[in-house]
């Protein structure tokens, strides 16, 4: 259910009463932490030395407070829930560094097992008062093929070094005997080994900027600050965007067409969305049992935590302006405005380990569609915003012009590309359009819901 409503094996934060911040000063530490996690990002990038993470810029930067709440919101992240919840903070100490990847025992921070996650704590006056993380997509973690991406795995057995929550540095001295094991499960040991060294000398580089923000202005100014943030976040959501949707009930269902295991059938992801006036609650139940083939994604941990920030950005569709949308970043003052129900154990996103999951971007990028899905038929007033309803008036002007009639099919292509890395994702959907068909046009609307994707459509009349 709500990640704010919960007791969790790490530290949660109090209710405290709104405090008077000086406008600036919030202004300037919300700046350092953008900065930071920018020159985490741009250190990772220039010292990795895989072609995944230098290149294709597959790797994600977190900073978080003492109660691994995230605190910037330009992309999504991992989290270090896993990391507290097995070494207490009060056992940390400065130059600490911890490395996973389980994506079973890492609170659903981890997807697949190629992303392997570092996260360093930070230090002010003897105790730990943020944290800092970074994963990327490494080329090979072992496993039976190449890459770790074998998409007829029925097992995690099959897709490399599954790592818990350990110790890599302590107190600065790496563990040597942990270095090698991770190096001998990998056919590219020294770009894994150079990949390693750059994410975490960057965390530990931005610790150390955080730790210079704590002595710059205190810890009391810095984590009001903080809370400030995710108000912010928070109330964006509640007063901003949560109007523009109809209170009431409302449903939607998405399908993965294979698991790339067993033969051909269709994979229901559902969802139910009950709207109150200034909450969401998601609930899952319908979706279909896990798969035999790898595109299970284990979501149902921390409350959903990292689904709830994951999806959430879809809602930013209901600003007024693109630019508005772009303004507005998701942190984990979102988690206060979304509930989650999950169905029981032994679906596709609550899999039971040992269940494959190297593909799990199918479900996951799935899960986008399924809220956007919902929001486009029961938004007030206004379904999608501009930009979509732009690409949407394309795909008209081709029905015009093949002079399709309301009940002539066309068939329709639409490639997304992320904007931010200016890759080719691999939510590319194929389907059936026509004019007089609203459910078919609306899961159109809803797989261009999201401000970061470029959008390229090829529409064809059917013969």
């Amino acid at each position: 259910m709500n990640v704010q409503a919960q007791t969790w094996p790490w530290p949660t934060a109090p209710r405290l009463g709104a405090r008077d911040i000086d406008p600036i000063v919030l202004q300037i530490i919300e700046g350092t932490l953008n900065s930071i996690e920018a020159e985490i990002e741009y250190a990772i990038e220039r010292t990795a030395r895989s072609p995944m993470i230098r290149e294709a810029h597959d790797y994600r930067v977190g900073l978080f407070d003492r109660y691994c709440r995230k605190l910037t919101g330009r992309s999504y992240s991992a989290m270090p829930n896993a990391v507290v919840r097995d070494f207490p903070p009060q056992t940390m100490q400065p130059g600490d560094v911890f490395l996973m990847n389980d994506t079973y025992l890492t609170e659903g921070s981890i997807g697949h097992l190629p992303d392997l996650c570092s996260t360093v704590p930070v230090f002010h006056r003897g105790e730990v008062v943020a944290y800092i993380q970074a994963f990327g997509h490494h080329d090979d973690i072992g496993g039976r093929v190449p890459g770790s991406m074998p998409g007829t795995a029925a097992t995690v057995f099959e897709e490399g070094l599954a790592i818990p929550p350990i110790k890599l540095y302590s107190a600065g001295a790496r563990n040597d005997a942990v270095f090698t094991i991770i190096k001998r499960n990998t056919r590219v040991p020294d770009m894994l080994a150079a990949d390693l060294d750059s994410e975490v000398q960057a965390c530990l580089m931005g610790a150390r900027r955080m730790t210079e923000l704590f002595e710059r202005f205190g810890r009391d100014t810095v984590e009001a600050c903080f809370q400030s943030i995710l108000d912010k976040c928070r109330d964006i959501f509640r007063h901003e965007l949560l109007p523009r949707i109809a209170d009431g009930e409302y449903h939607w269902e998405d399908y993965v067409e294979h698991d790339g295991l067993t033969d051909p059938k269709l994979h229901k992801l559902a969802i139910t969305m009950i709207k109150t006036a200034d909450r969401i609650t998601l609930d899952f139940t319908g979706t279909d049992p896990q798969s035999m083939g790898p595109i299970n994604w284990p979501a149902d941990y921390a409350g959903g935590a990292f689904l709830i920030k994951w999806i959430a950005p879809i809602l930013r569709n209901l600003a007024d302006t693109p630019e508005r949308a772009a303004e507005i970043h998701v942190n984990e003052g979102v988690c206060e405005v979304f509930d989650v129900v999950f169905p029981p154990k032994g679906t596709l996103i609550t899999p039971e380990w040992p269940a494959a999951t190297n593909a799990r971007s199918f479900v996951l990028l799935r899960c986008l569609g399924l809220l956007a899905g919902v929001v486009a038929h029961k938004a007030a007033g206004e379904s999608v915003s501009k930009q979509t309803q732009e690409v949407l008036s394309i795909i008209d002007s081709h029905l015009a012009k093949a002079n399709s009639d309301k009940s002539k099919l066309l068939t329709a292509t639409i490639y997304l590309t992320d904007m931010k890395t200016f890759t080719e994702m691999n939510a590319v959907w194929d389907g059936w359009v026509s004019a007089g068909n609203t459910p078919a046009r609306a899961t159109v609307e809803a797989k261009l819901a999201t401000p970061q994707f470029n959008v390229e459509i090829m529409v064809t009349a059917a013969r």
